[in-house]
C-alpha cells in the first residue's frame, strides 16, 4: 500500500494501520467462539429450513471466491438457491464456469437479468458524475436481488463469498460504503445526469434493509469468516471437481470491472487495486511482498486485452473517444455530494440506541 490511499497511517517502523488493525481484529478472532461453532451453525440453518426447498442463498458471479463457496456448500449438504445478477458484462468464460458449477452442485439458479437500456445509461450517468465507485450500481443490485429473493421463497440465511484474505485491505477512500443500501444515491446521481428515475433496476432503501434484517430475519452469513480461505487450493478445487477456469485478475469474470480496475481507476483516480488485493494476501500469509511488488510492477493487463476492452467498452456504451476522453478528465467528487441516506442512517441508529435503552430499563 502506498498514499494512493490518503487515509493510510505509517508508524515509525513503517508498519501501516492496515497491518496493525489486523493484527487486533486476528485476536478477537482468536479469542470469540464464533468460529468454533460452525458446525452447529450449519445444523441450525438445516433444522430452521427444513420446511421450505432451500436452506439459504448464494450470490454467484462466475469468480473464484463465489464459486469456491458454492463447492463448499455443496460438501456441506446445503440446499442452495444459486442467484445470478446480468448485467450485461459478463465474460464468456465466466458464463462457461457457472455452467460447471451448477452442473457439480446440481444447484437452482435464480438469474436476474438488468434492463441493458437502463443500466447503460445509469452507468454512464456515474461515469459523468466524477463519483469513484462505479461498480456501486452492480453491488446494490446484486445486494437488493438477493434479499428480495430471499423474502420470495421465504430464505432466512444468505451466504456470500466475501473473502478476507484478499479484502482485508480495501481503503475506504476507493469506495463508497454505503452503496448496498443506499438507494438515494443511485436515484441521485441518476436523475442529475441520466434525466431519469430507474424503472427496473433493483433497489434497496436503508428502511428495506432494516425490514429483511429485523423484521423478516434473514441473515448475511460471510462464509469465509468461518473457515480458511487458502487461494491455491481453493483454485485446485474448482479445476479438478468443476473444470473452472481462471480470469487472470481478482474480479475479472466481469469485464466492466476488467477494464474499471485496470484502467479507468488508474488514470482517472490513480489508484492501482491490486494493491489493496496483495496486500491482503500478504498479511494472511499467502504472498510474499517481495512477489507482490513483482507483479504490482507489471502492467495489469497485456496491451492488446486492454486495446480490446477499451474498444468493447465505448462501443456497448455508445461513446466516442472525445466522449471518453471527456469523462476522464472530468471533477473527481464525493458521492455524498450528491443525494444520500446519511440523515437516514442517523434516524435510524439513533432510533435503535433509543430502543435499546428503552429494553434495558424495562
Amino acid at each position: 500500500m502506498d498514499t494512493s490511499d490518503p487515509d493510510i497511517i505509517f508508524s515509525d517502523l513503517g508498519v501501516c494501520n492496515y497491518c496493525t488493525d489486523y493484527k487486533k481484529t486476528k485476536k478477537q478472532e482468536q479469542a470469540s467462539e464464533t468460529n468454533t461453532n460452525f458446525t452447529q451453525l450449519i445444523e441450525s440453518i438445516k433444522k430452521n429450513q427444513c420446511l421450505e426447498k432451500y436452506d439459504c442463498l448464494l450470490g454467484l458471479s462466475g469468480g473464484v471466491d463465489s464459486s469456491y463457496a458454492a463447492l463448499i456448500l455443496h460438501q456441506l449438504g446445503l440446499r442452495v438457491l444459486v442467484v445470478h445478477l446480468d448485467n450485461g458484462w459478463n465474460s464468456e468464460l465466466s458464463a462457461i464456469n457457472i455452467e460447471h458449477v451448477l452442473k457439480k452442485t446440481g444447484f437452482d439458479l435464480f438469474s436476474e437479468v438488468l434492463d441493458w437500456n437502463e443500466f447503460r445509461l445509469m452507468q454512464l450517468s456515474y461515469l459523468k458524475s466524477g463519483v469513484i465507485d462505479l461498480e456501486a450500481l452492480t453491488d446494490h443490485a446484486i445486494n437488493a436481488t438477493l434479499y428480495k429473493t430471499a423474502l420470495k421463497y421465504n430464505i432466512k440465511y444468505i451466504f456470500t463469498g466475501s473473502n478476507p484474505s484478499s479484502e482485508s485491505v480495501l481503503p475506504l477512500s476507493w469506495r463508497y460504503d454505503q452503496k448496498l443500501t443506499d438507494s438515494k444515491n443511485i436515484k441521485g446521481i441518476t436523475k442529475r445526469f441520466g434525466k431519469f428515475k430507474p424503472k427496473y433496476f433493483p433497489l434497496i432503501s436503508l428502511y428495506q434493509y432494516f425490514l429483511y434484517r429485523f423484521f423478516y430475519k434473514i441473515n448475511q452469513i460471510p462464509l469465509f469468516n468461518y473457515i480458511k480461505f487458502d487461494k491455491m487450493e481453493a483454485l485446485n478445487l474448482l479445476k479438478s471437481e468443476s473444470n473452472w477456469q481462471d480470469y487472470g485478475g481478482k474480479h475479472y469474470e466481469s469485464i466492466i470491472t476488467r477494464i474499471y480496475q485496470s484502467y479507468i481507476l488508474i488514470v482517472r483516480f490513480g489508484i492501482d487495486k491490486r494493491r489493496a488485493h496483495y496486500s491482503s494476501e500478504i498479511i494472511h500469509g499467502e504472498l510474499s511482498r517481495e512477489d507482490a511488488l513483482k507483479l504490482i510492477s507489471k502492467p495489469p493487463i497485456s496491451d492488446m486485452q486492454l486495446a480490446y476492452d477499451l474498444d468493447y467498452f465505448k462501443k456497448k456504451l455508445k461513446i466516442d473517444d472525445n466522449q471518453f476522453n471527456k469523462i476522464l478528465s472530468t471533477k473527481l467528487v464525493s458521492h455524498l455530494h450528491y443525494r444520500n441516506n446519511k440523515l437516514d442512517r442517523t434516524i435510524l441508529f439513533s432510533l435503535n440506541k433509543f430502543l435499546k435503552c428503552l429494553r434495558e430499563l424495562l
